[in-house]
């Protein structure tokens, strides 16, 4: 196996920077409609009390902790700094740099070769993005939640691949935040694969048990609040 540690940075910013040029170039980029109508509201309240005060869907989301809470207090402070559209394009391009550094490392470690990397990577973000099972695209020509959770789930998928098993724990469980269902698709696979590998070692009862909490412990914790969120919500009078 090559050790990716020592690869340059230099063809991972190429197909980083690349392929959301190309997508773009491919599907355009779009702000303010569609997916956005979800978020983009409750985030102009949150900047302005007085905008949609009166607005029924906005005062659902302000009324408790829900399943965009997470990715709003992510946008929130960019937007009160710089502006909503600003504050937009900037996590969009960021969801792309982490979601291109992550598929070319994951794409690296099968060919072996950075032009291949390349290629995959662009293949895999610009060409195919589309034909996927139920729809469920990792990016999209606006910014939309799922595409920064799975930025962070391949971010975490990488690390994990790498042996680097907490760290990628604590990125799922930031997933969680942002799209739980995402956090699930990947973390129910990478511990099931780490649960399977740890199996064939010689004390496996062991190794099983400290496989399952590198991997799941570090998404717990980061995950808990979320769930103490939801039960007291739930149990509020």
């Amino acid at each position: 196996m090559i050790d990716r540690s020592r690869e340059s940075w230099i063809p991972a910013l190429v197909a980083a920077l690349l392929a959301p040029v190309l997508h773009a170039a491919r599907f355009g980029y779009a702000v303010g409609f569609s997916d956005q109508d979800e978020f983009l509201p409750w985030l102009l309240h949150r900047l302005d009390p007085s905008l949609l005060a009166t607005d029924w869907y906005v005062g659902v989301q302000e009324s408790g902790f829900n399943v965009r809470s997470g990715f709003v207090a992510l946008l929130e402070p960019m937007a009160s700094a710089v502006g909503i559209e600003p504050a937009v394009a900037t996590l969009y391009g960021l969801a792309w740099l982490i979601l291109g550094l992550a598929v070319y490392d994951l794409m690296l470690g099968v060919t072996r070769s950075p032009a291949s990397a390349v290629a995959g990577t662009v293949a895999a973000l610009v060409v195919l993005p589309r034909w996927t099972v139920g729809g469920n695209a990792l990016t999209s020509s606006m910014l939309v939640p799922s595409m920064v959770a799975w930025s962070l789930a391949m971010a975490a998928l990488s690390l994990h691949v790498r042996g680097r098993a907490v760290t990628s724990g604590l990125l799922l469980g930031a997933t969680a935040w942002i799209q739980p269902l995402v956090a699930f698709a990947v973390g129910l696979p990478v511990l099931i694969a780490g649960l399977v590998r740890a199996s064939a070692a010689p004390s496996a009862g062991k190794a099983i048990l400290r496989e399952g909490v590198r991997v799941a412990a570090p998404a717990v914790l980061v995950v808990l609040p979320i769930a103490v969120e939801v039960l007291v919500s739930r149990t509020a009078p």
